[in-house]
């Protein structure tokens, strides 16, 4: 399941779609040989009150699903903005900190945000993570915690403020990994997979005169399906796929907090993990 998110929008959508449309195609076609259009044309009334029903009932639960793998979307994109707005409050808050100490936590912060967008989220597409960012994060925390236990000043509140951000970016990040690692529960695909297999297998017992009107009819019934299910795959894991959650949000902020602050070796960084992940 993994390797169908290294592929691109359009290929997924026509694998799925055909994965779907195929075989219901191929198993209409060897019911009919088996189950004369006389047979079945017999009791189309009763069939169609019950595929009717039969219909209805799985619309509602590929919505369901769908409305599911949406909320886990958005879900997700707030959970990695929340991150992003850590990691900047934390640079900005640094001001309060005197050098050497603030110069090396700023570039330890624009450093771990390079790592989560050249790194991590090319690992997060095989569910992985980066080993080099979770250090980087370790030493975001150690270092804002010797800053403050080693501040002469006494200045409770900032630095309650400042500890409340880190944990804030930790807190982000491990919901961020947890969430890559969360999908629709098996119980959901064991019922989206059987709902299709009834809701096309009574269309096979509706008799049609013209064989072939109804086979395109199953087709497109079919396609509707994989439609549905590719749109779900594509959801389903919010920071794989080519629709997934976009990692710019983290090169936005390295340029913003970066004009607040220059720092020229935290730019040799980006561009050299930048031109790492593109080989």
């Amino acid at each position: 399941m993994t390797a169908i998110y290294l592929w691109p929008t359009w290929a997924t959508i026509i694998v799925v779609v055909l994965g779907v449309t195929v075989p219901a195609v191929v198993g209409h076609i060897v019911t009919r040989r088996i189950v004369p259009y006389s047979d079945l044309a017999k009791h189309n009334d009763v069939t169609g009150f019950v595929l009717a029903i039969v219909g209805v009932v799985y619309a509602v639960l590929l919505a369901f699903v769908v409305i599911i793998a949406w909320q886990a979307f958005n879900t997700a994109d707030g959970i990695a903005g929340e991150e992003v707005s850590a990691a900047s409050d934390l640079y900005r808050l640094a001001e309060t900190f005197k050098e050497p100490n603030r110069g090396v936590l700023r570039r330890e912060i624009v450093h771990y945000a390079a790592l989560v967008q050249h790194e991590e989220w090319t690992a997060m597409r095989t569910g992985l993570e980066s080993d080099s960012a979770r250090k980087s994060a370790e030493r975001i925390e150690d270092l804002t915690v010797s800053m403050v236990d080693g501040d002469s000043v006494n200045r409770t509140a900032v630095d309650e403020s400042f500890m409340t951000i880190v944990r804030s970016l930790l807190d982000a990040r491990r919901a961020r990994l947890n969430q890559n690692g969360q999908g629709i529960p098996d119980a959901l695909w064991d019922g989206l997979f059987l709902g299709a297999i009834l809701t096309i297998g009574f269309t096979y017992l509706f008799g049609v005169e013209n064989f072939r009107i109804q086979l395109m009819m199953t087709g497109l019934l079919a396609a509707l399906i994989g439609v549905m299910f590719s749109m779900i795959v594509a959801l389903n894991y919010p920071y794989r796929g080519a629709g997934k959650v976009s990692p710019e949000i983290w090169q936005v902020m390295i340029e913003r907090v970066e004009s607040i602050y220059p720092l020229s070796s935290a730019t040799s960084i980006v561009g050299n993990l930048a031109q790492t992940s593109s080989m």
